[in-house]
């Protein structure tokens, strides 16, 4: 049992030493660690100062040290375990009916996106990701104005 587990120790040292080159896998790693904690945290200050933006600063900075594949899941995980929280904190006061369009579109578009995230290349999910961003920052720049919809009363 213990010259497995030496063998299993030698085969990981081996990859991650040959992948990282002359760097120390240890603090590479923790270094990766400290930054994901980190983003994390400013995420969660400011969806705290905000109400929302947890999402949007956790994936605008996350794939600089992870791969989408695993920062974009990481990011719904942890939004929907905020989300419970909140639902718990607030059940008395929640209602259905304004929250109902949200949520099925949720369920409608998160797997639709994580069955993407399988089958796009990287590259191209963050070529994409990088555009909407750098255009969502542009239009609040820019401080454009939607167009307010008013149903016409037909007289």
């Amino acid at each position: 049992m213990r010259s497995s587990s030496y063998k299993f120790i030698y085969l990981y040292r081996s990859v991650i030493g040959s992948a990282l080159g002359d760097c120390s896998h240890r603090d590479v790693l923790l270094e990766n660690i400290l930054w994901i904690s980190g983003i994390i945290g400013l995420a969660s200050a400011v969806q705290s100062l905000a109400g929302f933006g947890f999402a949007l600063v956790a994936i605008a900075l996350l794939p600089f040290f992870l791969t989408l594949q695993l920062a974009i899941p990481l990011v719904l995980i942890m939004c929907l375990l905020s989300s419970i929280g909140l639902w718990v904190y607030y059940r008395n006061s929640f209602s259905w009916r304004e929250v109902a369009p949200l949520v099925l579109s949720a369920l409608i578009s998160i797997p639709i996106g994580l069955v993407g995230l399988h089958y796009i290349p990287e590259e191209i999910a963050r070529k994409v990701l990088g555009t909407f961003i750098v255009m969502y920052v542009m239009y609040d720049i820019a401080k454009l104005v939607t167009p307010l919809l008013r149903k016409r009363r037909i007289e």
